[in-house]
């Protein structure tokens, strides 16, 4: 019977050797890490602490005692490599966490980097370990104005990891924030780090505004008068505005001059404040109070229109959509919702008629109403408003234009 005889290549490797463990963590002479390059044919290492009687370790991969063991390769036909190889283990004291940021700041609406190391530089551990991030003692930045990873893994074989962090865009004034991030391992403790989130919002001058709103007075009344930041802008502090008169105001027409207080505040964390300002006046001739403000941001002033009036009826429209002009506005009519609005063509025939007008789901669009609805042609109509006061009435006419 014939005999087959099937010659198999010795198997040979190259140790890592040595290496350096770090206290608290133990020595796996399995980790992949400990062989740099081996032959192909090798179905599985044996491990020894002794190379002249060599009995197989049973802790391979926890190793807990500095020293010399020993490795022997073996191919899936029992071929072993030759007399073990020697691997120096050597173990190190507990490596300390260092955390450095890229830059002190960082301006909201950007990206920065912790960077996460090991000290002394050079130290690498030979498995992957992670930290948890989180706040520390004494941040007081806000979460939604940051972000940052809730955990980061340090790589086997990294001495560093990068911490990405994310600096919110937002709309709010004067919110420098200091963030203070650490981060924390069971076996290598902890550590932080700072940066200082700034403000992006005041180096956009359009946000610098503050407004003071327009208004009319009708005859003799207070009226609320709103003193507003940009839209969707707000502060973390009080701004304080100071107001005054302008002195292109036209008042010589009023008994006396008109009233509002001498400062406002828009609150911290609002987009705006309010004032009154109470005004009368019994001459045909409009007053126009013009009030200034002074602030640390610039102020943009606010014009009130005082009348001896009750409403003022604003009534030629031009209804083509572009949201000017669409409706005929009659401004305080809605202090007086007992009131009739009548509309007539040049003759003298009833095109429009409402009763309590308010500007809003009761207003004149351009439409017929007396009957099926339709578009008005472009021309000149006459109005007549009908509206009472603690029981007296008034009427108020004129000629209105509607042209698209």
């Amino acid at each position: 019977m014939p005999l087959t005889v099937t010659s198999v290549a010795i198997p040979s490797f190259v140790v890592n050797t040595p290496v350096t463990i770090y206290h608290p963590f133990l020595m796996d002479l399995t980790d992949p890490s400990v062989i740099l390059s081996a032959s192909s044919g090798i179905d599985h290492y044996n491990y020894f602490d002794n190379s002249l009687a060599p009995i197989n370790l049973t802790n391979a991969q926890n190793i807990a005692v500095a020293g010399v063991y020993y490795i022997q390769a073996v191919t899936k036909e029992g071929c072993v490599s030759g007399p073990p190889q020697p691997i120096q283990v050597f173990f190190g004291a507990t490596p300390t966490l260092q955390m450095l940021s890229s830059s002190s700041t960082l301006m909201e609406g950007s990206s920065g980097t912790f960077t996460l190391s090991l000290v002394p530089a050079g130290v690498t551990l030979q498995k992957d370990i992670s930290f948890t991030l989180a706040p520390a003692v004494g941040n007081v930045a806000k979460a939604p104005h940051y972000t940052i990873p809730t955990v980061v893994t340090l790589s086997a074989g990294k001495n560093s990891t990068p911490v990405p962090v994310q600096a919110s865009a937002d709309k709010i004034l004067y919110n420098d924030e200091l963030l203070i991030v650490q981060a924390s391992n069971t076996s290598l403790g902890a550590v932080t780090s700072a940066l200082t989130i700034t403000d992006a919002t005041a180096i956009d001058p359009s946000n610098l505004v503050v407004t003071i709103g327009n208004g009319t007075i009708f005859q003799d009344e207070t009226i609320p008068i709103r003193v507003s930041l940009p839209a969707g802008v707000t502060s973390v502090r009080d701004i304080i505005v100071t107001l005054n008169t302008s002195t292109r105001s036209t008042l010589s027409n009023l008994s006396s001059p008109p009233s509002f207080p001498p400062s406002v505040i828009i609150p911290a964390g609002t987009n705006f404040g309010e004032f009154d300002v109470s005004g009368s006046s019994t001459s045909d001739v409009p007053a126009i109070l013009i009030i200034e403000g002074v602030s640390i941001l610039r102020v943009n002033e606010g014009v009130i229109t005082i009348l001896n009036q009750k409403i003022r009826a604003i009534m030629s429209i031009s209804p083509n959509g572009d949201d000017i002009n669409e409706f005929s506005d009659i401004e305080n009519i809605e202090k007086f919702p007992d009131n009739e609005v009548n509309i007539y063509d040049r003759w003298g025939i009833l095109v429009y008629q409402a009763k309590r007008y308010n500007n809003r789901d009761m207003r004149f669009l351009g439409e017929y109403n007396q009957g099926r609805s339709y578009q008005l042609p472009n021309g000149n109509y006459f109005y007549k408003i009908k509206f009472f006061d603690h029981g007296k009435g008034s009427v108020v006419k004129g000629f209105l234009k509607v042209e698209r």
